[in-house]
This record gives structure tokens, sequence and C-alpha cells, in this order.
């Protein structure tokens, strides 16, 4: 069995990074307007522009699963990881 390394987040690490939702991107690319990807997934205007905006603070996974079937796109298409600044 290979080992591995493996980081604690009960470390002195204040910043682990953040994840960016890319829909905004994605939707002007395709020409799709918030409204129109809320009726597809079957919810509203503000729920699509606050993931548009980055404005979520806690994902639900059924949202992101309609959003990733009805524009035909991976998981990892919507959501990228940014990892911490080093600092010096």
């Amino acid at each position: 069995m290979q080992n591995s390394k493996i980081k604690s987040v009960f470390s002195s690490v204040d910043d682990f990074g953040e994840i960016y939702i890319n829909l905004d991107k994605i939707l002007s690319e395709r020409n799709i307007t918030y409204n129109r990807l809320a009726n597809s997934i079957g919810t509203d205007f503000d729920l699509v522009s606050r993931y548009a905006k980055n404005k979520i603070v806690r994902t639900d996974l059924n949202i992101l699963s309609r959003i990733c079937y009805v524009l035909d796109c991976d998981v990892s298409d919507l959501l990228i990881y940014i990892p911490p600044k080093e600092k010096k």
C-alpha cells in the first residue's frame, strides 16, 4: 500500500482557497438567460442569479445536477477550485 500525505484542516491554516461557480460565463457563452435556466431546472430567478454571481453559501447538489443536465455539462465545468495564495 502506498503511503501518501494528507493535509489536516486542524492546522493553523486559515486560507483553504475557494470554489468559484462558473455559471455566469457558461450562460453568457450559450446566450441563455437566468429566467430560461430557472424555468428549465424548476426553480426561481433569484436562486439562479445567486449561483451565477457566486453568492451561494451552501451548494445544493440537486440544483447542480439539474444545471448540469440542462446545460449538458460536467460539474467540473461549473465548479472551479482556486487554491490559497502562497504566504511569504
